[in-house]
């Protein structure tokens, strides 16, 4: 089974829940029952954070979401393209975008998704 806390992590840190709203609370223990689910995970990180968390925090959720669902049949859906794509444009700069499409073309991610190729190209 797929262990999303770590050691010492808490889930209202990793998930941001200090002022969460009810939806987002649901979306959590939703994703408890399927760490592995891209659909579970996508829902969660497109659900708006009250208050402002820091950049941080929401690469931090991210990583953690490509690695829970991380697979070579997830690789080719629009849900992880989607959150790869979240993941590059938290870059601080334009080489760490570039960058980060580069890794996803290397681990063959979305390799037949449109979106993949219509972010990079906005961002060129």
């Amino acid at each position: 089974m797929t262990q999303i806390l770590h050691f010492g992590e808490s889930a209202r840190t990793i998930f941001m829940l200090e002022k969460a709203s009810e939806r987002r609370l649901r979306l959590v223990v939703a994703l408890k029952g399927a760490p592995r689910s891209v659909d579970r995970w996508l829902e969660l990180l497109r659900c708006p954070l009250l208050g402002n968390p820091g950049k941080y925090n929401k690469l931090r959720l991210l990583r953690r979401a490509v690695t829970c669902v991380d697979s070579k049949a997830a690789r080719q859906t629009a849900g992880y393209t989607e959150i790869c794509i979240m993941l590059a444009k938290l870059s601080d700069t334009e080489a760490g975008v570039r960058m980060n499409f580069q890794e996803m073309k290397r681990r063959r991610v979305g390799e037949r998704q449109p979106l993949l190729y219509e972010e990079e190209a906005a961002f060129e």
